[in-house]
């Protein structure tokens, strides 16, 4: 068994599944991970079982016509239209840690791998920047939305010398119904650094 630490780096975008509302489809959502340790034991001689522990930032990106909105208690979330506000920024962001479980292998400079990961995510927060109709610019940051604690996802990944192409797929939404985004996310992005 070894451990290697920051073995991976990857950007995505989402491409919503099942999705409730035209804006969020409409969206630039996308995630940024970071592999935090994962420790790999050998099977045979080019596979390996791995179990990591993953950091992702997803964001829920509207388009200048929309924003994020909270509920009157600040513990779920809505989408708006921009009222008399011109919308700079309006992201809806959730922190995960994740502790995936994969099988890889490698045939010569190509690495293929499978996971399956239990995600906690962490509270949700609400960054906006906006100008108002005096002119005046208006920034906020609203934190401690609630998420679904426990969700879980599958990953494929196929790569080469280290640069390849990942595949996810999030099994539940990020949030309760009545919450926030109710859909699951279909994600595929680069990422950099497998099987180092």
């Amino acid at each position: 068994i070894s451990a290697a630490p920051l073995s991976s780096i990857g950007w995505g975008t989402h491409k919503p599944v099942e999705a409730m509302d035209y804006t969020l489809q409409n969206a630039n959502n996308d995630e940024f991970f970071l592999n935090i340790v994962e420790l790999r034991a050998s099977l045979y001689d080019r596979g390996r079982i791995t179990l990591g522990v993953d950091w992702d930032r997803d964001c829920y990106r509207l388009d200048r016509a929309f924003r994020w909105v909270t509920g009157e208690d600040r513990k779920s979330v809505a989408i708006a239209s921009r009222g008399g506000l011109d919308i700079r920024k309006s992201n809806l962001i959730v922190n995960t840690f994740s502790f995936p479980l994969g099988f890889e292998h490698e045939m010569g400079s190509w690495l293929i791998r499978a996971d399956v990961a239990l995600d906690c995510n962490l509270p949700a927060k609400i960054r906006a920047k906006a100008v108002n109709a005096n002119g005046e610019k208006i920034k906020s940051v609203v934190k401690g939305i609630p998420t679904r604690t426990v969700t879980y996802h599958v990953t494929g990944t196929v790569s080469y010398g280290g640069l390849g192409l990942y595949f996810r797929y999030n099994l539940q939404p990020q949030f309760e119904e009545g919450v926030g985004p109710e859909f699951r996310a279909f994600t595929i992005g680069l990422v950099w650094g497998l099987g180092m």
